[in-house]
């Protein structure tokens, strides 16, 4: 584990900065945001039975959330990134134990002087991004250590190593449902890291046998089909591969809870808008970093 440590150690020796540009309009924004994270992560956490909700930090209710930021005022800043990483801090190690696995990763939930911005909303979801990043990568390196080639996503989208793309996708990619997606990825990053842990704790697989020759290919059997109900120019559908887990929408934007997911590998037919929004054929909306052509 000691690569890991190095790692996460040089990540917190890095200066985080997370002021923003005041608006007139800030403080609301932010706890909208805030409510948003918070309805997501505790909606998460009841439904897999991982906390009992109830008053105060793990309160159902998005409206008691977002009265509660903007009763907070001057210190609302400090309070809402204290309170969004705490909560997901609590989650993760619910999680984590559930699996039998130590805390994935622990970011510090002890900010003070932060101005209420949405802008200081999306700098703590970046520095989270790179605190999971940096867990992920430690991982894989004690894994193929041990000859185990397990937790090898590609440093792009949900596992990208720059702080500033993290940053950009959340205030200019997230739109109006900056909160919940922040939320989603943010938790789905810490499924994917527990479950790098409890690969890399396996015992490693026997080798696999030969595989059979494969059989001649049939010919003349296209299975191919029309466009069945997309709403996106189906003559600008491409083939791609989805580069890492990926949450899936029912239209551009982000707008609306995730109706699933996509799994790293799949294969899809896809295009994209200008703004980066991709529709799936047949599946719904995801944010394009995650996908790519074949």
């Amino acid at each position: 584990m000691r690569a890991r440590f190095i790692v996460f150690l040089a990540l917190l020796a890095a200066p985080l900065a997370l002021t923003g540009t005041a608006r007139a309009d800030d403080l609301t924004d932010l706890c909208t945001a805030y409510a948003q994270a918070a309805f997501a992560t505790i909606s998460k956490a009841a439904g897999e039975g991982l906390v009992t909700p109830g008053p105060g930090r793990w309160d159902p209710s998005y409206d008691d959330h977002f009265n509660a930021c903007k009763s907070w005022g001057a210190n609302a800043g400090n309070i809402a990134m204290n309170e969004t990483l705490g909560r997901t801090n609590d989650l993760a190690a619910a999680e984590a134990k559930a699996k039998g696995q130590a805390m994935p990763f622990h970011a510090n939930d002890n900010f003070t002087g932060e101005t209420a911005t949405l802008d200081s909303f999306c700098r703590l979801y970046a520095f989270t991004a790179q605190q999971q990043v940096a867990s992920k990568q430690s991982l894989s390196v004690d894994a193929k250590q041990q000859g185990k080639d397990v937790c090898s996503y590609p440093a792009t989208g949900r596992w990208d190593t720059d702080f500033n793309n993290h940053l950009n996708a959340c205030l200019h990619g997230f739109g109006n449902n900056i909160g919940t997606i922040s939320a989603n990825e943010t938790n789905g990053r810490t499924q994917d890291i527990i479950a790098c842990e409890v690969a890399a704790s396996a015992p490693a697989p026997a080798p696999a046998p030969a595989p059979a020759p494969a059989p001649a290919p049939a010919g003349g059997n296209d299975q191919g089909g029309g466009d069945q109900g997309n709403t996106g120019q189906a003559g600008d559908f491409q083939s791609g591969v989805i580069t890492a887990d990926v949450d899936v929408y029912p239209q551009a934007g982000g707008e609306g809870n995730a109706t699933g997911f996509l799994a790293k590998g799949l294969k899809v037919q896809y295009w994209c808008q200008d703004d980066n929004w991709c529709q799936v054929k047949n599946k719904g909306w995801i944010w394009g970093d995650y996908v790519s052509p074949n």
